[in-house]
């Protein structure tokens, strides 16, 4: 009840921006994005804990969204709500950009530069009502976040966020200094046929050891980053894709889809670190109208107390069939073998087929 009570707000501030802007700028226009689901998929024994599994899912992803954009002279913004499952409807962005001369700058609520631009193009959806995008296999993400970003001439950008609190020993968060905002910053290379995204995230945390939360005296630094360089290869017919990451303690920083935080040892007094490393490539075939894509991703994340890494992969291949006017269709099959955890376990695997349909306007 209080998460659709805090969603309900969100919609009443987002519709009240809305029309707000509208009479405040000269350019308005509306669009929307909806995407639904259906996928077969089976999971092994292993991976259920106890028999092999098939299922049957249908899904409206959380991805299905509904905007407005607003323009004047050196002034724009945009408002977008998303659609979900359950009748959830949630804030996506909200925020205006100010252009002077090659500067830009964006202030509210927009995606960082571990977006679109960082995952691939697989659109399976039973595990969480999005698109996976190998996000968790392979792919950095970290979805949108109230900011300032400063941006020049559209390619170099600096991105200041509010800094997140890591606390793997579990104390009262005053026990912990965060002195820095969370940065992003990152480089957007576009070229004829080559282009090139390598972006960088850091946050940093520190217990107070003085502090009288702190009984346990620790004096730790917890250092969370990302890193990913991402690319993209178009050849007449053919185009490339791909990624390579790498990062410690990612899901403390805010990558999604990874279980990779830091976590206290209290035999050794001492944070623990994990370290992720991964990447995928997609190629893709473009035939008339229509695109084959097979993509390959893989992931691994190790810490001092673990033997060997756990590591995770998958593959997939589709085709995208436009059907009509912004309307279209991707089946696809894949594969998702969690492989091993830290540990030496085996976690299982999962095989899919489905398809999504997206409808644009």
């Amino acid at each position: 009840m209080i998460k659709k009570t805090v969603n309900l707000k969100k919609v009443i501030l987002a519709i009240f921006g809305i029309m707000l802007f509208s009479t405040l700028f000269a350019d308005v226009s509306v669009y929307g994005l909806l995407n639904t689901g259906a996928w077969y998929y089976n999971s092994d024994k292993t991976f259920t804990g106890s028999k092999s599994m098939t299922d049957l899912t249908t899904t409206l992803y959380t991805t299905s969204n509904i905007g407005a954009k607003f323009s004047k002279d050196n002034v724009n913004g945009k408002i977008e709500l998303g659609l979900g499952n359950n009748n959830i409807v949630f804030l996506r962005l909200a925020f205006v950009q100010l252009k002077k001369d090659n500067l830009s700058f964006i202030f509210g609520q927009d995606y960082t530069g571990f977006t679109s631009k960082n995952y691939s193009s697989q659109v399976t959806s039973f595990n969480t009502s999005s698109e996976l995008a190998n996000i968790g296999l392979g792919a950095f993400y970290d979805s949108r976040k109230p900011m300032l970003k400063i941006c020049y001439d559209k390619k170099l950008y600096v991105i200041f966020m509010r800094p997140k609190k890591v606390n793997p020993a579990n104390l009262d968060p005053s026990a912990i200094n965060a002195l820095f905002p969370k940065i992003n910053l990152g480089y957007n290379f576009i070229g004829d046929n080559f282009s090139v995204f390598p972006t960088f995230g850091l946050n940093f945390s520190k217990y107070d050891k003085e502090s009288n939360s702190n009984n346990l005296n620790i004096d730790d630094t917890v250092l969370a980053y990302a890193f990913a360089t991402t690319f993209n290869l178009k050849l007449d017919v053919f185009e490339l894709k791909g990624q390579v990451n790498y990062g410690q303690n990612i899901s403390d920083y805010g990558i999604m889809g990874y279980n990779a935080n830091a976590f206290f040892d209290f035999n050794k007094n001492s944070v623990i670190n994990n370290v992720t490393l991964g990447g995928f490539l997609q190629t893709g075939y473009n035939l008339s109208n229509k695109k084959l894509v097979f993509g390959f991703g893989y992931t691994s994340t190790k810490n001092d107390n673990q033997d060997d890494p756990n590591t995770a992969m998958d593959t997939f291949l589709q085709i995208n069939l436009p059907i009509a006017k912004n309307l279209t269709l991707t089946p696809e099959l894949g594969y998702i073998d969690y492989m091993e955890d830290g540990y030496g376990n085996e976690e299982g695997s999962q095989a899919y087929f489905g398809s999504r349909l997206q409808a644009k306007f």
